[in-house]
């Protein structure tokens, strides 16, 4: 029995497609082995007849469709009307994917063509790029308008009023930051000296309208430590004729710096009436501050507000 032997040396390079640039595939040498002559050729991979394994680049990016990025949660903080906000987020991912690829290598024998497969493994880089859009709806509201003009006295005393029934006995009436609620702000301030009089404060005029609720505030201080004589301080808001509030202290609660705070909500009157409606559109806020049996008293007032919260319900 005869016994034949080839020797050979086979270069092979192989190409593995991605949907990225990649380093070149690796070359490999193959040495064919020594057999029979009465031994047969070994059969090639079933798979080989039908199927090429060369991968694709939509391959690749199918292999990868299961990465997902969330959406981004948005908080805006603005004052601002209503609006709509569309936020885009990008996030580049970059996997790694395994293909093989398989390469038929054929070698010439004394006895005939012996088929030699060779299996190479490379590993294609892959960016996938994702992009998420969320889009919110965010719902800002304006800040309130004060309906009090120079309520707050950053333009000194402009539009206010003041009467003092007894010049003498209340003095150095002024703004300015000292005493105010925060130090800052201004605040109006005026001091009785003497147990005689009242001092009195008009607003600036106010327009107001029929059928609407509103929200009145004020802060008010004193240098008195008798809660009594800061509870007798009387509020009104007059239009015309008609007066819309009338309140005193009592119902204040004290705050920071000594100031006491009151806040409430009043309704106009549900009318068309001509005359109601032209008197709402003239309004005063006015306080009466009393005089101190224990002078001297300084009196602080600040940040008067009126602000509309809408018609009224029902």
């Amino acid at each position: 029995m005869a016994t034949s032997t080839a020797t050979q040396s086979v270069t092979t390079t192989v190409t593995v497609t991605g949907s990225q640039n990649q380093q070149p595939p690796p070359t490999t040498t193959l040495t064919p082995f020594k057999r029979g002559s009465q031994g047969g050729k070994p059969e090639p991979p079933k798979c080989m007849v039908t199927k090429c394994f060369v991968y694709s680049p939509e391959r690749i990016t199918a292999g990868c469709s299961c990465i997902g990025v969330p959406p981004k949660t948005v908080t805006i903080s603005q004052t601002a009307p209503c609006s709509t906000v569309t936020v885009t987020s990008t996030s580049v991912t970059t996997p790694h994917v395994t293909a093989t690829a398989w390469q038929t290598v054929g070698m010439e024998l004394t006895d005939g063509v012996s088929t030699t497969t060779a299996t190479t493994t490379a590993t294609i880089p892959t960016t996938v790029t994702t992009t998420a859009t969320t889009t919110a709806t965010v719902t800002v509201s304006p800040p309130a308008q004060n309906l009090v003009p120079n309520g707050d006295f950053s333009s000194d005393s402009t539009g206010w009023s003041f009467i003092n029934s007894s010049p003498s006995a209340w003095v150095n009436g002024g703004v300015g930051t000292s005493g105010s609620p925060d130090g800052v702000s201004n605040a109006y301030h005026v001091t009785n000296v003497a147990s005689t009089g009242n001092y009195f404060i008009a607003s600036p005029l106010i327009g107001l309208k029929a059928s609407s609720s509103y929200s009145v505030s004020f802060m008010v201080a004193s240098t008195s430590t008798d809660r009594s004589l800061v509870n007798s301080v009387r509020t009104q808001l007059n239009c015309g004729s008609i007066t819309v509030v009338d309140t005193y202290l009592n119902q204040a609660t004290q705050g920071a710096n000594g100031y006491y705070t009151l806040s409430m909500n009043f309704n106009t009157a549900t009318t068309t009436d001509p005359s109601t409606v032209s008197q709402l559109g003239r309004c005063q806020l006015q306080f009466l501050i009393p005089q101190s049996s224990q002078p001297p008293v300084t009196w602080f007032l600040a940040e008067a507000s009126i602000t509309s919260t809408g018609a009224v319900s029902g």
